[in-house]
């Protein structure tokens, strides 16, 4: 082993999340403290001490009181994803701080939790190590410059270079394969099945040199597109190196070039084929390990290391923030300058799902629509084994993929045509703001049956009225992660109907029978046609079969009033809905909106009539009495819900008490004059009666009754939910207040979602 210890003054704190016994910190100064959860109290005499810290977070005070006289001239800190060691209170160090980032490329938040400590912790320098890739978000989210340290906790171990003859021809991987590297583990099992004795083992990193040096193949599974130690662990042992073939961002291929100094793979069958290949072209392959331990030694020593850190700190050399002059994107980041947390956060929770999906399987697929903006497409070029499309050729969108080409991706995006998106299957599709409003993407995301959508809108808030489209659109927020949305069984303006399920084509498929109550088919024509169908039915039957997707093809469900608010859906159930198929009353719609507009929280309703109402009101205000003549099963509405049952025939008015005050009273049923009295004194001067089917004669009388006493009306016509036929809801109040609406239209939300105005956000 090398003698690494440099010659120089310096003190050097390096708190670190390693083991004593792996990928150690490199010794960067004469007098090394090196400090972490995992190290003892220890003094080495004059090459330092080492010091036990709290795991997790901690303050530094107690560190810098254990130091006395040993105060450090430089600190480094290492993170990692796991965040095992997160020092705070930095400031108390009166020296130059070095962030050195660690594993960002696995983990729930990597990156966001990267970004929070450095908007937290100030640091004089930033490096990456084994995740070039990732410094392009460090600009974006600090305004210190940001560099690549490669690997520097690599130890070389200089071993004898031996001949093809000598080596032993089974690939050895030395390292883990749990639960973190499951595509690790089916990477050698293809290997052992395919007929090659592929060797795994955990040893230390001694030992791992000395195998590396004598094999004729030795493997590197990355975990997740990282240029890792491994790399440089067997190069610099005289390996022949067989690696995952990262993408142009990771960094691999601006220090080593395949093919010279390394054998690459983008697959299992791929990794098999090249194993075949240099295990049956032994002296090609102890030709490249040849040539890849002479570039190791030309530029990655660990004294080469400690050179360019002294080097980079004191300013005389930007050698490491010139090692990623191969990433445009680090170029663009600085250019841009830092981006509001809430953006950046938006596009990172994308990144950071995209990334943990293809850590763990192959074969990702992800969508961008046109109204992405392609600094967030091009986050993901990084990711290897992932597939990237834009739905947009370059002469459809000249500006964006001018923008790609700047970030040096555009090769690594796949055009789509718009229509050639439903012919394939995607893991997640991002949408922008604007393509929520826009017809031709909208009628594709109806269409879509798999996989998630995020809708990014350079972290500004997504307005209820798009979430609410998208909602209507078949797409609810995802249990495990609220920000994406996942697919329903079919969108909520295609009212499932027992027994059929209705298709993605929004057609509605009637059921054979309620499609109008009781009441109307009496006061209908008692006649039937040749199917012995009364003609308001067939009436019904002939709307509800309408073949709602070919309309929708040209216009999204959303869009349509009928489907949307539930109309259809009331139709073909024969029970008024909602576009999601909730219960609603059966006010006519325009009463339903006014009336929904002023409820309040802690308001007691009273309803004479239907309880499968009661959820509706049960949603909105503190309590619900019900009083119907309705039998049926005796369900459960919740615990702010009472059900008062009269029998049939008894006084339906006046066999139970109002119970009141009530904020509300909606008046239904025959008796509606006797409802009335029953209610006077009962409900607040505050208040609001609703009388359900006003434009009948016998509401007439409980009209005048409340009209009488001093309250003033409006009347709501429009179509009833569930009918063909026009009808009217009136509103009965006292409180001018009714009058004069806190809000404008634009701001009104609704039982039956966003206007088309809304939608398309003018």
């Amino acid at each position: 082993m090398n003698d690494e210890r440099p010659s120089n003054p310096w003190r050097v704190l390096t708190i670190t999340p390693a083991e004593p016994n792996y990928l150690p910190p490199l010794r960067v100064g004469d007098y090394q403290i090196t400090a972490g959860p995992l190290w003892q109290d220890s003094d080495i005499g004059p090459a330092g001490r080492t010091i036990k810290t709290p795991g997790d977070q901690f303050d530094v005070r107690g560190l810098i009181s254990s130091l006395k006289d040993a105060r450090p001239h430089f600190v480094v800190v290492v993170l990692t994803s796991f965040k095992t060691v997160v020092p705070r209170g930095l400031h108390r160090f009166d020296c130059p701080k070095v962030l050195l980032i660690g594993d960002t490329h696995h983990g729930p938040t990597p990156l966001q939790s990267l970004h929070s400590y450095v908007d937290q912790e100030e640091f004089d320098f930033i490096l990456c190590a084994n995740t070039p890739h990732h410094a392009h978000w460090v600009p974006t989210a600090n305004s210190a410059g940001v560099g690549w340290w490669p690997s520097p906790d690599v130890r070389h171990y200089s071993q004898p270079f031996i001949s093809a003859e000598g080596r032993n021809v089974q690939p050895v991987f030395v390292g883990q394969v749990g639960r973190w590297h499951p595509r690790r583990l089916e990477a050698i099992t293809r290997l052992r099945r395919s007929g090659v004795d592929a060797r795994q083992i955990i040893v230390p990193s001694s030992i791992a040199s000395r195998l590396y040096a004598r094999s004729l193949v030795s493997l590197n599974l990355t975990l997740n597109g990282d240029t890792n130690a491994r790399i440089f662990e067997v190069l610099s042992a005289g390996g022949c190196l067989v690696t995952d073939r990262l993408e142009a961002q990771g960094g691999l291929r601006s220090l080593f070039t395949e093919g010279e100094h390394f054998l690459g793979y983008d697959d299992d069958d791929e990794l098999v084929s090249q194993v075949k290949w240099a295990l049956s072209h032994p002296r090609e392959a102890v030709e490249i390990a040849r040539r890849g331990i002479e570039a190791y030694v030309a530029k990655h020593l660990p004294e080469i290391r400690v050179r360019q850190f002294w080097d980079h700190v004191n300013g005389r050399s930007d050698e490491l923030i010139r090692l990623l002059d191969y990433e445009p994107r680090v170029a663009h980041a600085i250019k841009a300058g830092p981006v509001p947390r809430s953006a950046l956060i938006e596009r990172m929770r994308v990144y950071e799902w995209l990334q943990e999906q293809v850590r763990v399987r192959s074969g990702v697929r992800v969508l961008y629509f046109g109204g992405v903006d392609p600094v967030t497409v091009a986050d993901s070029a990084d990711l290897s084994r992932l597939h990237r499309a834009f739905a947009g050729f370059p002469d459809q969108a000249p500006q964006a993929w001018e923008k790609l080409r700047v970030l040096g991706v555009a090769d690594q995006v796949h055009a789509v045509d718009l229509d050639a998106v439903l012919e394939e299957k995607w893991d997640l599709v991002v949408a922008g703001f604007d393509d929520l409003s826009n017809l031709d993407v909208m009628n594709r995301i109806i269409r879509l049956e798999h996989g998630h959508i995020a809708v990014v809108n350079d972290g500004q808030p997504i307005s209820g009225a798009r979430l609410a489209f998208l909602a209507q659109l078949g797409w609810v927020a995802d249990r495990d992660v609220p920000w994406l949305y996942t697919r329903r069984t079919e969108p909520t303006a295609s009212v499932p109907v027992a027994p059929e399920v209705v298709t993605n084509t929004l057609q509605v498929r009637p059921v054979e029978m309620g499609l109008v109550d009781a009441e109307t088919r009496d006061s209908a024509d008692d006649s039937t046609d040749a199917d012995g169908v009364p003609p308001v039915v067939r009436a019904h039957q002939i709307v509800a079969e309408f073949d709602w997707g070919s309309v929708n093809v040209h216009l999204p469900a959303s869009m349509n009033g009928l489907v949307s608010t539930g109309w259809v859906g009331s139709l073909v159930q024969g029970t008024p809905v909602d576009g999601a198929g909730r219960p609603i009353p059966s006010f006519t719609h325009s009463a339903t909106e006014f009336v929904e507009t002023h409820l309040r929280s802690a308001w007691r309703v009273h309803v004479w009539g239907d309880p499968s109402v009661a959820p509706w009101w049960a949603g909105r205000v503190n309590a619900v009495r019900v009083v119907t003549e309705t039998q049926g099963p005796e369900l459960t509405y919740g615990p702010n819900v009472t059900i008062a049952r009269i029998p049939v025939g008894r006084d339906y008015s006046g066999s139970v008490g109002i119970d009141g005050p009530f904020d509300v009273a909606v008046l239904g049923g025959e008796d509606l004059d006797g409802c009335a009295k029953a209610t006077l004194g009962h409900v607040r001067d505050t208040g609001l009666v609703i009388v359900e089917n006003s434009d009948r004669q016998a509401c007439a009388v409980a009209i005048e009754i409340f009209a009488a006493l001093g309250w003033r009306r409006i009347d709501f016509w429009g179509l009833l939910p569930g009918y063909l036929f026009r009808g009217c809801t009136t509103v009965l109040f006292k409180d001018e207040r009714y009058l004069n609406p806190s809000t404008t239209p634009d701001a009104h939300e609704s039982s039956f979602g966003p206007s088309f105005a809304q939608l398309t956000g003018q």
